[in-house]
């Protein structure tokens, strides 16, 4: 399955807009670390290998060339799919495994979550420790196909109901821009963030 989301900074008038109508699902809380290579070699191809909770995952981008205000990826879930993708071998648990193959976290923070569905839509609205609140509207689609139909849906969405369509950081890379200057550097270097265009 492939995510195809867009993030959005939310007034209290879009945030109540967006939410009209809307089924709650329920909140929770969790704690995201994120591991990297010293030298950023992960994000910097627009992977991210994330431990929520201990349970890791690897979000790896499934953009193209073209430009995007949007977030496509691919989310590995299983170890042996993570350990495929990392080379990392079994020898102890995961999290030991990627840390003797020179992984270490870069980025830890708990995020408290709210969910929402609104027709076909999965609406996240996140607060982060560290100050950031963002909103996120997604549809998941099976494959590279239903990719740009979703899109054109999101977006249709968004406008119905006043929203600016903007570039707009995920909580890591705004993490990142705030406490890692040279790790950001890299990622803008790299080309990682191309898609955020002007703001940088």
């Amino acid at each position: 399955m492939i995510e195809v989301e867009k993030k959005f900074l939310l007034t209290d008038a879009e945030k109540e807009r967006l939410l009209e109508g809307a089924e709650f699902l329920g909140e929770k809380t969790f704690e995201d670390v994120y591991y990297d290579t010293k030298d950023y070699d992960l994000s910097s191809r627009d992977k991210w290998l994330r431990s929520r909770d201990g349970v890791f995952h690897l979000k790896i981008s499934a953009r193209n060339a073209v430009k995007r205000q949007i977030s496509e990826y691919h989310e590995l879930e299983t170890e042996e799919d993570i350990r495929k993708e990392l080379g990392v071998q079994k020898k102890k648990s995961l999290k030991e495994d990627i840390e003797l193959n020179g992984f270490v976290p870069f980025a830890r923070f708990i995020t408290t979550r709210k969910k929402y569905k609104r027709g076909d839509f999965a609406i996240d609205l996140d607060a982060a420790d560290f100050g950031y609140q963002v909103g996120e509207i997604e549809l998941l689609v099976p494959d590279e196909t239903g990719r740009d139909a979703a899109v054109e849906k999101i977006f249709a969405f968004a406008r119905s109901i006043g929203l600016p369509i903007v570039p707009v950081s995920g909580k890591v890379i705004e993490y990142i821009r705030r406490k890692n200057p040279k790790h950001y550097e890299a990622l803008i270097a790299s080309g990682t963030l191309n898609w955020l265009g002007s703001r940088e």
